[in-house]
């Protein structure tokens, strides 16, 4: 009976454990969401950077007196996008360690509740050992109470010959 509230304990053990690595996951989950629309956001302002970057060049083309000028714009809008471009690439790069992390998460979370379902299985087969014991501890008893009765009426027949062969 010890071993079955033992193992009942740990079942709620590792229960416990699987709902907290469940909120992990789901926390992870929420985090990696937040992660992607930022990158769309970054996206969408480095698609807008190249657009102003194409359409500057195209004005730098039709007039040499407004070169110059351009010229600076286009520098400040090509720093523009390669600082858009570094953050994306350091997004994605959070994107790729975010995704590593949800599977390892997914991978532990697998083996957790393989692990739980062992515990289960063999919880459930101590329940059916112990189930079996007491069937056959109760079937002995009701043995022994059967041969101790025997016992008693052959000593009462020995007793009632024993009277007999005396009389």
């Amino acid at each position: 009976q010890q071993d079955s509230e033992q193992a009942e304990a740990r079942s709620v053990e590792l229960q416990s454990d699987l709902m907290r690595s469940a909120g992990e996951v789901q926390q992870a989950k929420q985090e990696f969401s937040q992660q992607q629309a930022e990158h769309l956001a970054l996206q969408h302002d480095l698609t807008q950077a190249e657009a102003q970057l194409r359409a500057a060049e195209g004005l730098l083309a039709k007039s040499d007196l407004e070169c110059y000028g351009l010229k600076d714009d286009i520098r400040y809008l090509q720093q523009n996008l390669k600082q858009v471009k570094d953050m994306n690439s350091s997004l994605k790069m959070s994107v790729e360690t975010l995704q590593k992390q949800k599977t390892m998460i997914e991978e532990e979370l697998q083996k957790t509740s393989q692990v739980l379902h062992e515990k289960m299985e063999a919880l459930e087969a101590e329940r059916m050992k112990l189930s079996a014991e007491q069937s056959a501890s109760a079937q002995l008893q009701r043995s022994l109470r059967r041969e101790q009765r025997r016992g008693r009426t052959a000593q009462a027949l020995q007793a009632a010959l024993r009277q007999r062969l005396e009389a």
